[in-house]
């Protein structure tokens, strides 16, 4: 699953280097964009089961208390990325799973 997570993160950055982003600017983007795929997952894991700061933003974060914007945080860049060609396998197979949240 966390895997799929940084693949599909990969998608969302090439929509916005698509846009005219400098991802090189963003040094947040490394992790996601230079590390092995199965690094740069148990990173972005420890990251939310370990550090605190990670574990309070999973917590009081829009995953739990605003799925609704979350959803559409996500359709946004789907939809985005699908007007501008990019291709986004990863992100777009999450749709449906995206679309069923309350």
């Amino acid at each position: 699953m966390l895997n799929h997570m940084v693949y599909a993160v990969r998608d969302a950055l090439r929509v916005t280097e698509k846009r005219g982003v400098e991802l090189a600017r963003w040094p947040d983007t490394t992790p996601f964009l230079e590390a092995p795929v199965e690094v740069a997952a148990s990173q972005y894991g420890q990251m939310f089961t370990e550090d605190p700061v990670g574990k309070r933003v999973l917590k009081a974060g829009h995953f739990q208390d605003n799925p609704h914007e979350m959803r559409q945080f996500y359709l946004d860049v789907l939809h985005t990325g699908e007007q501008l060609d990019v291709p986004m396998p990863y992100l777009s197979a999450m749709k449906s799973k995206i679309e069923s949240l309350p």
